[in-house]
């Protein structure tokens, strides 16, 4: 982009976000989300990332930005041909049996087509759009010169706006690298392949590059179609119980979980659960799933110092962190949901009101366990639409027990438990014939308390050198006054032509302060 295009872009920016009633820092999530879509389709998936991450943005902005709509021309089929040829480096005959020229999906950065290869297996075929790429980063590149985010972040985040950038940067880098989402695909399909009930799109890696990705067509029902499902003899608890625990087994045995599974990304494909669009993906290191685990346990079990430290070490420390009053709010949250049934608490509301709470105390949270949270927020909504007052707890709880239970340390932790317990009960055996000697001894009056303070001796004799040199530095003092004072009346016999009780003082003086000095140095305080 020229300077003179990159000035255009900016004042565009500028312009747009100055006419909806953006200035000066003011900000109204139903307005901004109007000027992100004006902007284009880099504002409008920088809106739709910034929907994720609870820990960027309060509530009124989040729930604005999921609004977000793609409004994007359909690209021509010609451009498509050439993208796809150059990037197969072949003619179009040369890889497809048939490519249907009407898209099946248009979005902000890839065109979808349906297409059959050569030996007769239907597949869909996505193209990122022409361009879209260095639109996008050359916009981002605006936004952390700039700093535009700076006026329209809310005042609560602990994110700072070159940070934000910067997470977003990396976000669209992953998103925009059809590559990614390829390998996204294989490792799902290794880590499902002995899950019964669950189908993975097979991709073609020889037929994908980092602007095309080919891969298997699902045909199904999608799952938001509750009544065709019914009539087919299907169990919609069941099947919502199905997506629940694979999930959780996603997030807690493999480490790389779906994020997006919403009603459009799930379809009922012969007798299994199909999965599609793997674009938003997150992973967990083994420190991540147990703390998130940790988590979850102490939410269930209702412990609130379990709570606390698995947030503590979640998250990023953005400032000084006072852990008593976290602790105190995080009890006080708690304690308006427990007053409900386990069944009855709604996780996702919780653990967005202990996002909250952490953005207030200044603790940030890493990209995947907001991503994690979205995912958890989104199987909500599919939850409770296919199955009215169902909520994820009622589903997640037997999956938590069941890990807490068959953990290999669950059975030592129980001795450990049960031999401290034992040993509580032999010392507070023998506390009420002790406490009744010390209540006897205080009403005779002949309590005795003795303390010791450590190092008191050494204090005490530190100070009372301090003292003395005090004393020894005011004599020394003292003597040269007074010897400037006979030196000055000229009083008394002189020695060339001085007092000699003043040169007497003078000398005494210079003689006690080096001996004071030297006694400093040896004793290596000064």
């Amino acid at each position: 982009m020229s300077k003179q295009n990159t000035r255009q872009r900016l004042q565009q920016i500028l312009g747009i976000f100055a006419r909806y009633g953006l200035k000066k820092g003011i900000t109204n999530p139903p307005q901004l989300r109007q000027a992100l879509e004006e902007l284009g389709p880099t504002f409008v998936k920088i809106g739709q990332i910034l929907s994720t991450r609870p820990d960027i943005l309060s509530a009124p902005y989040i729930e604005e930005f999921q609004k977000l709509q793609d409004d994007v021309k359909q690209v021509d089929f010609n451009i498509i041909k050439e993208i796809v040829q150059v990037q197969l480096r072949g003619k179009l005959e040369t890889f497809f049996a048939q490519f249907n020229e009407e898209p099946i999906a248009s979005a902000s950065i890839a065109q979808v087509h349906r297409g059959r290869l050569l030996d007769g297996t239907d597949v869909v075929i996505k193209v990122k759009r022409p361009d879209i790429e260095d639109k996008i980063f050359n916009d981002l590149k605006l936004l952390k010169k700039a700093s535009l985010l700076a006026r329209f972040i809310p005042r609560e985040s602990v994110w700072n706006p070159t940070e934000i950038v910067d997470e977003l940067w990396d976000a669209l880098e992953l998103e925009l690298n059809f590559l990614q989402e390829a390998e996204n695909i294989q490792r799902f399909r290794e880590h499902q392949k002995d899950v019964r009930f669950i189908t993975i799109p097979q991709v073609w890696p020889q037929l994908s590059t980092r602007d095309i990705l080919v891969m298997e067509l699902i045909e199904g029902v999608k799952i938001s179609g509750k009544k065709v499902l019914v009539e087919a003899g299907y169990d919609l608890e069941e099947i919502c119980s199905k997506i629940i625990y694979n999930f959780m087994y996603q997030v807690f045995e493999t480490g790389i979980f779906h994020a997006d599974l919403h009603p459009g990304n799930v379809l009922i494909s012969a007798r299994k659960i199909a999965y599609l669009d793997f674009g938003l993906v997150g992973n967990l290191n083994q420190r991540l799933r147990t703390e998130f685990h940790n988590l979850l346990t102490g939410i269930v079990q209702g412990d609130i110092e379990q709570i606390v430290n698995s947030v503590i070490h979640i998250g990023v420390k953005k400032g000084q962190l006072d852990q008593a009053l976290l602790y105190s709010e995080i009890e006080d949250l708690y304690n308006l949901y427990i007053t409900a049934s386990l069944y009855d608490l709604d996780i996702p509301s919780l653990m967005e009101e202990i996002f909250r709470i952490c953005r207030r105390n200044k603790i940030a949270f890493p990209r995947d366990i907001t991503l994690l949270l979205k995912g958890i927020l989104v199987l909500e909504g599919l939850v409770s639409g296919l199955v009215p007052g169902m909520t994820i707890i009622e589903l997640m709880a037997p999956y938590i027990r069941e890990q807490i239970a068959g953990r290999p340390a669950a059975k030592q932790q129980l001795l450990t438990y049960a031999a401290s317990l034992q040993r509580m009960t032999k010392a507070g055996l023998r506390i009420p014939d002790k406490l009744l000697t010390i209540l006897n001894k205080i009403a005779a009056g002949k309590i005795i308390m003795h303390m010791d303070i450590l190092h008191i001796r050494d204090v005490a004799a530190d100070l009372r050198k301090s003292l003395n040199r005090i004393v020894f530095a005011m004599v020394v003092s003292s003597l040269i006054i007074g010897s400037s004072l006979v030196i000055a009346t000229e009083a008394g016999p002189k020695l060339f032509s001085l007092p000699i009780l003043g040169l007497i003082g003078y000398i005494g003086a210079a003689g006690m302060g080096l001996w004071l000095l030297i006694s400093i140095i040896r004793s290596g305080k000064i």
